[in-house]
């Protein structure tokens, strides 16, 4: 079977309205999540929320460079010692990433929230030209 070119851009145009209606709904969580988070970031709470976090981040990343200078230290040649310290690290700076993504969260979904809007639009602004 062959399509001739008014065939093809018609299937075209429905496969693209099928994909576009399937992640409607996900946009539309995107943009809700990202509104959330816009009020969330207003309140005190949340600031209080963030001075703790940032509390927290400062105390582990002093206890990582005491750790360090520990390492660093030419006594310490134990094997058993050297790993213990070394796993520590490894640990602190993974929680290091993690609070940084936790603080990082709200402004990420605001982002997102605003170009699930952008895109909302497109598709309401291609829905009714079409």
């Amino acid at each position: 079977m062959t399509y001739d070119r008014g065939e093809f851009v018609e299937l075209a145009h429905k496969k693209q309205q099928e994909r576009q209606d399937q992640s409607i709904p996900q946009i539309i969580q995107i943009r809700s999540a990202g509104h959330s988070a816009e009020l969330l970031t207003g309140q005190p709470e949340w600031d209080k929320f963030l001075g703790y976090l940032a509390a927290v981040r400062e105390q582990i990343e002093q206890d990582r460079e005491r750790l360090t200078a520990e390492l660093d230290d030419i006594d310490t040649v134990d094997p058993d010692v050297v790993m213990g310290i070394t796993t520590r690290r490894a640990a602190m700076a993974t929680n290091l990433k993690l609070l940084d993504a936790v603080m990082q969260l709200p402004l990420d979904l605001i982002k997102g929230g605003k170009e699930a809007g952008k895109i909302m639009e497109r598709f309401t602004s291609a829905s009714t030209a079409a």
